[in-house]
């Protein structure tokens, strides 16, 4: 084939041979003796459209396409390269027509209407790029990518069921795409279920067998959805405090026939009904233990049961029966431990969902013996692994600041938050695409270089992980000041094979020791526990290079009202922490003791539902809390400009336009605290948002 090109002369074959071979470097250096031998070639011209579009030289291959289409008005390929040209450079209008008119000469051609569709999802015509999206179906029906993006914009239209069925229908073409389970996780957790679709709900099962795909966020819908299980409505009928061994049998099996069991293992329960159950459950087992020893459903059910313990650090609250026969328990088990005895693996999972972790590390090897690779077996395993990790940190580090020193010991006893799964970020983004993906306000458009990231505050990890492979070419510090918060991301850091995480036990005073410089910064939840979080953020401006992003997160006092007449409530009667006294404090909102009824609200908080994360929310011993007037103040000090919120609830922008319609309304921090006024949960988390410098 190189012999096609002699003596300055070059053949149509040749030039379809580096065509198809993707040589447009090739191409592009020889343009003008292209020109000169083909310039009335329609296909020629097209292929030196196709090189430029590949270099990016738009413009040029504008030309060649236009030239092309003056020879053949009709020609597909030229048609509908140059309508990608300009979807991507914004003329949408003209993109619709190039392709319009190539459905005039070939009307069966399905990638034409998909791409019709593309134009006007990008125009947030989202009815007219439904419209579209389906006729390239009726053409083929096995596009997924034409199914997926009919369920986003049905999800823009806030039509979640119709957008589930084309997710779910994505999903039966292309199982094995971890983007089509990371959309389906999005819709699901923004989907208020009033029925329990058997489809839907196998689908939710086959997500929660994944560990990487899914995140927290999720819990709230899929417990919303079990409520509407018959059985599950039956076993809240019949909820009460003592259950006879039969009925015990009955509602684990109604239980195990659902995802409950599977999503308790994943996931802390953040639903009151539900969490009351499971205690009263984990209660009830354990007083019948001996005439349940035989049960395949309830041991199926405890096994899960144990997961939800450990996850939850053990909040349920014991009765002072409960916590005698659970102390003879323990001591028969330790017996047979000793002994070498057989134990019944109900016995042992339902030992193991009351706090005994020392007792199980140390037996090990004798419950691998009948329990082989089990739930439990690899929970002990995964802990005795964290000790280790937690070994490598320096546990002698020297705080500049005493309450550093003081909130560091609040981590060292209880780690936060235990966790099992993540919604792993696949994408390899330049910070470009970044900022496009969540819309910051950010203007460099050649960032290109390798991205180095600063996470100050990792905690265990799930977000440092989560976003490990997010940016291409990155590298990240993790610091945190907890030596157990350290071992433990660095043990799952392992879990999920990451390891381009480098952690490290530093406080954020001490920052500036690390000699570096970041093109991004995550800092959400520490400042607000700092004496003077202006001295933390102004190390943070130092540490962020020009044209860098910077994400905090800080508390907002207007989210946080019924959190914080508790935390009053805790200081006025001089409630130490402990977690006994943790829990005596929940058990008095959850039952609605008289004086606590003006706590209720905390039962629709996430962070109620654990020891670490309630410790956090209700006893932390340091807090400082922030309006939007104060960030704004903040910002300016420092010569930081806000590039918008970044919110897990992806509806609450659009909400926020209907009130606030004009361009770029989203980045006006007087805006948002309007909007706040008049949606006080808008920040229930914390304000989490983007600055740039």
């Amino acid at each position: 084939m190189e012999n096609s090109l002699i003596d300055n002369n070059i053949s149509l074959d040749y030039i379809g041979h580096l065509n198809k071979k993707g040589d447009f470097k090739k191409i592009l250096e020889l343009t003008d003796l292209i020109l000169k031998q083909f310039p009335t070639n329609f296909s020629v011209l097209t292929i030196l459209g196709i090189a430029n579009k590949s270099y990016n030289n738009l413009d040029d291959a504008i030309y060649y396409f236009n030239l092309s289409l003056k020879l053949n008005p009709n020609y597909i390929i030229a048609l509908n390269n140059l309508g990608n040209i300009y979807n991507l450079i914004g003329r949408h209008d003209e993109a619709i027509s190039m392709f319009i008119r190539g459905t005039k000469s070939s009307p069966n051609n399905d990638i034409l209407y998909f791409n019709i569709g593309n134009s006007y999802w990008a125009k947030l015509d989202y009815q007219f790029a439904i419209k579209y999206y389906s006729e390239c179906l009726k053409i083929n029906p096995n596009n997924y990518i034409a199914q997926q993006n009919i369920a986003d914009s049905y999800f823009k239209l806030n039509e979640n069921t119709l957008s589930l069925n084309h997710i779910i229908m994505a999903l039966d073409l292309r199982p094995d795409l971890e983007n089509l389970w990371k959309q389906f996780s999005l819709i699901c957790s923004h989907t208020h279920f009033i029925n329990y679709d058997y489809v839907i709900a196998n689908k939710i099962n086959d997500l929660l067998n994944q560990k990487s795909n899914f995140n927290f966020s999720i819990s709230s819908s899929l417990f919303m959805k079990l409520r509407a299980n018959t059985g599950i409505k039956n076993i809240f009928i019949l909820q009460k405090e003592v259950y006879s061994v039969t009925e015990i049998i009955e509602i684990c099996t109604n239980l195990n026939s659902t995802y409950f069991t599977n999503l308790i293992s994943k996931l802390i329960v953040t639903d009151i009904d539900f969490y009351k159950l499971c205690q009263n459950l984990r209660k009830e087992i354990l007083f019948n233990l001996s005439r349940l020893l035989d049960n395949y459903e309830v041991l199926i059910f405890v096994k899960s049961l144990f997961k939800q313990c450990f996850l939850n650090e053990y909040i349920f609250n014991e009765t002072n029966k409960e916590k005698e026969i659970f102390q003879d328990l323990k001591y028969i088990v330790k017996i047979k431990f000793q002994k070498n005895e057989l134990i019944n693996k109900l016995e042992l999972y339902i030992l193991a969902c009351y706090e005994c972790q020392d007792l199980l590390d140390n037996n090990l090897k004798t419950i691998e013996k009948f329990d082989e690779n089990s739930v439990l077996s690899q929970e002990i395993v995964r802990n005795l692994n964290y000790k280790a990790k937690k070994n490598h940190f320096n546990s002698k580090y020297l705080f500049k600041s005493n309450t550093s020193k003081i909130v560091a010991s609040l981590y060292e006893e209880n780690p936060y938050p235990r966790w099992e799964v993540l919604n792993m970020q696949n994408e390899g983004m330049s910070l470009e695409q970044f900022a496009n993906n969540k819309n910051i306000k950010y203007q460099n458009k050649n960032f290109n270089d390798p991205i180095k990231i600063l996470i100050a505050g990792c905690g265990t990890g799930s977000q440092v992980i989560s976003m490990a492979n997010l940016f291409k070419n990155c590298s990240i510090d993790a610091i945190d000041i907890s030596t157990s918060s350290l071992g433990y991301a660095s043990n799952k850091s392992d879990e999920f094979k990451v390891n381009n995480i480098n952690f490290i036990k530093k406080d954020i005073l001490d920052l500036e020791d690390l000699n570096s410089n970041y093109n991004y910064i995550e800092c959400s939840g520490v400042l607000h526990h700092m004496n003077n979080p202006k001295d933390g953020l102004n190390i943070l401006c130092k540490l962020l290079k020009k044209n860098g992003i910077m994400k905090l997160g800080l508390y907002s006092s207007k989210a946080r009202t019924t959190i914080n007449k508790a935390r009053k409530y805790i200081k006025k009667n001089k409630i130490q922490f402990s977690e006994e006294n943790l829990k005596e404090f929940r058990k008095a909102v959850i039952t609605d003791k008289l004086s606590h009824l003006k706590f209720k609200g905390l039962e629709n908080i996430s962070d109620f539902y654990s020891t670490s994360n309630s410790r956090d929310l209700l006893f932390h011993v340091q807090e400082k809390q922030f309006n939007l007037h104060i960030i704004k103040k903040l910002l300016n000090n420092y010569n930081l400009n806000f590039a918008g919120f970044d919110f897990s609830n992806q509806y609450t922008l659009p909400d926020f336009k209907k009130y606030f319609p004009s361009n770029e309304s989203e980045f006006c921090l007087k805006n948002w605290d309007i909007y706040e006024q008049n949606n006080n949960s808008t920040f229930i988390g914390m304000y989490n948002f983007f600055v740039t410098k």
